[in-house]
């Protein structure tokens, strides 16, 4: 086998192994819904949308006034 032959072989193992793990970590990272985003499977995306910007909302109010009382 030449030098050639051999460097492409690694190149590939390398590149599948790279893939794989990429592969990995996307199939177990979880994306989690917020409590109550599907309560309601038949809520049209609009509403859902709402649903979840106020809760991001209600989410960041409390983390600001939490930080508001560790602050003083």
């Amino acid at each position: 086998m030449s030098m050639r032959a051999v460097f492409s072989v690694v190149s590939l193992l390398v590149v599948l192994a790279v893939a794989w793990v990429f592969a990995g970590r996307m199939l177990t990272s979880a994306v989690v819904a917020p409590p109550g985003a599907a309560s309601a499977p038949g809520m049209p995306v609009q509403q859902q949308a709402a649903q979840i910007q106020e809760q991001l909302k209600q989410d960041l109010a409390r983390a600001a006034e939490e930080n508001a009382r560790r602050d003083k």
